[in-house]
């Protein structure tokens, strides 16, 4: 084997539960969240674009989200620093390209990392935490036993409500059923062969943007809530 390799064994050490777990919320549109919905949660995440439309009152605990898909960094990189002149310091990021992209455009930025970045153990955790990050929302893919033991070194949660995306894609699946874009509005929807109805979320027009193709059945932890053991739980609201 090449010379540059050494043996490495990780030191991997083992979280106990959280005593008070943080409800998080998270929405596609501030339309969806009510005064007393926003009082209820310990933070709110929204989508970037949204910042400017977001009550001055929210803002201590909200969290912009950067788009999973980063087609067009520069605009994203715009929409950072107005944020940022709007006195929003909390960001989420989906890809570790977006941590330059919000480091770079935001003076002293606090910086969580999303479900996308589709985090399963505690030594991925731990150098996310080592880059910056201050709190990791995990796999939905990870057991909630193996969830509640990883240690990161950081605050972790875990999706416990929503219509997850099966599906990130630049093409436009509603497009190639022969829809229209304007009668569309980004919102569209495909029926699967069983009957069920797949929402399609768009997150940009054209080339810039990407589609996102939610599961019809939502995941729901509610029941579960003892097993869960994280540090926050993240209720998903799409539509």
């Amino acid at each position: 084997r090449p010379a540059a390799w050494v043996d490495w064994q990780p030191v991997l050490s083992v979280r106990q539960p959280a005593a008070h777990q943080a409800l998080w919320l998270r929405f596609s549109d501030l339309a969806q969240c009510a005064e007393e919905t926003a009082a209820a949660a310990d933070r709110l995440l929204f989508p970037l674009d949204q910042a400017k439309r977001l009550p001055h009152g929210w803002r201590e605990k909200c969290i912009l989200a950067l788009p999973r898909a980063l087609f067009d960094e520069e605009k994203i990189a715009r929409q950072l620093r107005e944020a940022a002149a709007e006195e929003y310091r909390r960001f989420e990021i989906q890809s570790i390209g977006g941590l330059s992209l919000v480091t770079e455009n935001v003076p002293d930025p606090w910086i969580c990392g999303g479900f996308g970045l589709n985090l399963t153990n505690s030594v991925a955790g731990a150098e996310y935490a080592a880059l910056g990050l201050s709190a990791l929302t995990l796999s939905p893919e990870l057991p909630l036993s193996d969830a509640r033991r990883l240690d990161a070194g950081v605050p972790t949660g875990v999706l416990a409500y929503g219509h997850l995306p099966l599906m990130l894609t630049r093409a436009c699946p509603i497009q190639a059923t022969g829809e229209d874009c304007a009668r569309c509005g980004g919102r569209g929807s495909l029926v699967d062969r069983k009957g069920k109805t797949l929402r399609v979320f768009c997150t940009g027009a054209g080339k810039e943007g990407a589609r996102e193709l939610l599961n019809p059945v939502p995941l729901w932890l509610g029941d579960r809530q003892a097993e869960i053991g994280t540090d926050f739980a993240e209720l998903y609201f799409t539509f």
